[in-house]
């Protein structure tokens, strides 16, 4: 069930206000009894305003065998390793 994001309006000298100001654009994880939340700036711009398909087609054809060469199985390996790397910036799963 899909559900309709609300909106909070805050008034920029409330306390909520005047911590937003101070962490500034950055995400913010809010903490309440245990359950975690992500606020983060909404990003007003068209991030597809400048897509071009076939830009993207021609820049995956021109990265074909970039990786040629290799060792697929210590590439894993390493990419395994770096998701287990505790993070502080990343919440809790």
């Amino acid at each position: 069930m899909a559900t309709e994001t609300k909106t909070i309006k805050v008034a920029p000298d409330s306390e909520l206000g005047l911590l937003l100001a101070e962490v500034g654009g950055g995400p913010v994880i809010l903490d309440k009894d245990g359950e975690r939340y992500v606020l983060a700036r909404e990003d007003a711009r068209d991030i597809w305003s400048a897509y071009d398909p076939e830009e993207v087609r021609q820049a995956l054809l021109q990265s074909m065998g970039a990786l040629a060469g290799i060792d697929r199985k210590s590439l894993l390996e390493d990419i395994h390793a770096a998701r287990k790397q505790d993070s502080r910036a990343r919440p809790d799963r």
